[in-house]
């Protein structure tokens, strides 16, 4: 982190947001960095879900608040469907352009490695390496030879004089010349050409927009798009996708231990599965037989018929009385 990112204003902004103290905040953007630089070095963090997100910086609360603070904080950047470190080409670290240069990608923003950044990283691993190969040689003490004279007089020859001594040292013309050692400049060039050929043959690659995956956040789906809704419309016409979204959510609180992986794939199956069973805008069955009414008038004749017979029945006078009257 450089000096004066912790009393930056965007630093409290975010502190504010999330509803943290400062220094929280920045151990936030510290751990952020250093995730970013082994996950995404080419500072598209979009790649990941919130939830992962939240996760590589320890975050407790809700996942979309964080995401959501930080785009607002200006800490990450949205731009034709990525999710970018604001300044990231600029103020990450040198190993950052290395890794890229080795590679032969590009930041996700389009800015290409920096040729001397990735030179000097080259240069330090290259000084590092010779300093570790080149081992102190060790100095033999090499054994004193007596004068000439010395020799001489011990062998029963006679001393050498001068001009024979002169004559018989070789001349200055016949030894060879040193070849001249090369300058430090001329050095450091010769190290640095490899990287600097290696940045050159970098191809200019355009960013290939990701979209970002679709997440349960425990409340709601997250990342579904106009565009899938509308081809999920296409593709499922006889599914609510207002009523199918909220049960597969239903689904998933309800089987808290079978979290799925690729929730675009899982949704994918949920509304194909309900558009083979008919989906929600399959009719009613009907009745294939249906009990005749009896007309009311028939009921009532049959009512009034038996009524009349049971009064005469009870009225009636016996036979004996019949016969006297």
């Amino acid at each position: 982190m450089k000096r004066g990112t912790p009393d930056h204003p965007k630093m409290h902004d975010l502190a504010s947001r999330l509803g943290i103290t400062r220094s929280h905040a920045v151990g936030i953007m510290e751990t952020l960095w250093h995730w970013a630089e082994q996950y995404c070095p080419d500072g598209n963090v979009g790649r990941w879900t919130p939830a992962v997100m939240a996760r590589a910086v320890d975050w407790a609360g809700n996942p979309l608040d964080l995401t959501t603070a930080l785009i607002e904080a200006r800490w990450l950047d949205q731009s034709d469907g990525l999710l970018l470190i604001h300044g990231w080409a600029e103020h990450c670290f040198d190993s950052v352009h290395v890794t890229l240069a080795m590679r032969s990608q590009v930041f996700a923003c389009g800015t290409l490695p920096h040729k001397m950044r990735t030179a000097s990283i080259a240069q330090r691993t290259v000084m590092e390496a010779q300093a570790n190969t080149q081992k102190p040689k060790k100095q033999r003490a090499k054994p004193q030879k007596q004068p000439a004279d010395n020799r001489r007089l011990a062998a029963g020859q006679p001393p050498v004089t001068g001009r024979q001594h002169a004559d018989n040292m070789p001349s200055s013309s016949s030894s060879p010349s040193p070849s001249p050692s090369p300058s430090p400049e001329e050095k450091s060039n010769t190290e640095c050409s490899e990287p600097e050929d290696r940045l050159r043959a970098v191809p200019a690659v355009n960013p290939v927009p990701i979209t970002l995956q679709i997440a349960w956040t425990g409340t709601g789906w997250a990342n579904v798009t106009e565009g899938d809704l509308a081809a999920w419309a296409v593709a499922y016409p006889a599914c609510n996708l207002t009523r199918q979204l909220a049960a597969a959510g239903e689904w998933v609180k309800a089987n808290p231990t079978k979290a799925k992986k690729n929730y675009r794939r899982f949704l994918g199956n949920w509304l194909s599965r309900s558009q083979e069973r008919g989906g929600d805008t399959r009719a009613a069955p009907t009745a294939t037989w249906t009990q005749p009414e009896r007309p009311l008038a028939l009921v009532r004749n049959f009512a009034q018929e038996r009524r009349d017979k049971l009064l005469a029945d009870a009225f009636a006078l016996p036979s004996t009385l019949r016969a006297t009257q």
